[in-house]
């Protein structure tokens, strides 16, 4: 689903794919639209093709009252580079699609990793800011943010925290899928407490499958 674990392929969304008459297009697209027009949708495209609209508008400085304007009016009516989508499953926010997957990828295309890095960073910020600390489904959204920003410390504890809610909902093979993702970052010196306690996760992720050989072994290398 669209908060679930999400595939962390920077070189996916380098708009490098787009083709050149295609991407010219879009350009003269871009080139018409205000300064903050294209702030809101630079700050949409780190999320992917679909896209919170409230984290994206946060990010971009728009305010909620001026976001009718911005969205919906200018780029899903006007222009039409987006479109709203049903709102985003268990999180009260709107969800929104950019009108062509390649119009994505020219957008983030035309960011530097630096801003790519920055928008992401921002964009869990304002994901935890408008979420909480509390149990939610968007925690795997912003740990995919801090991830992809390149803030492994924070991510890896947030995965944490998104494996750990994942066993306390029996959501077993998916948990033992985020906490080995955790011990694939490669943060064992890092960040020791939360490498170990991912194998720990691990471990009990498979004791309640029903598989105790499994269980033994990983727990024995959280050690």
């Amino acid at each position: 689903s669209f908060l679930r674990l999400h595939a962390l392929d920077a070189s996916a969304i380098d708009g490098n794919n787009v083709p050149a008459e295609l991407d010219a297009v879009f350009s003269r697209q871009l080139a018409h639209l205000d300064d903050r027009s294209r702030a809101l949708l630079a700050a949409a495209s780190v999320q992917g093709d679909d896209f919170l609209a409230e984290p994206a508008l946060a990010v971009a400085g728009i305010t909620i009252e001026e976001a009718a304007h911005y969205l919906d009016d200018l780029l899903a009516g006007q222009v039409r580079l987006v479109r709203p989508q049903l709102m985003a499953p268990n999180v009260t926010m709107h969800r929104y699609r950019f009108a062509h997957a390649l119009l994505h990828e020219h957008v983030t295309g035309t960011l530097s990793q630096l801003e790519r890095s920055h928008l992401h960073i921002r964009t869990a910020d304002a994901l935890q800011r408008a979420l909480g600390a509390r149990d939610h489904d968007g925690i795997e959204l912003i740990a995919t943010q801090l991830e992809l920003g390149g803030d492994l410390r924070r991510a890896a504890a947030t995965w944490r925290t998104a494996g750990d809610r994942a066993l306390l909902r029996s959501d077993h093979h998916h948990a033992r899928s985020v906490f080995q993702h955790i011990r694939e970052m490669g943060l064992a010196r890092a960040v020791p407490d939360v490498h170990v306690q991912a194998q720990v996760g691990i471990g009990n992720a498979w004791r309640a499958l029903g598989r105790p050989d499994e269980a033994r072994q990983a727990l024995q290398q959280a050690r």
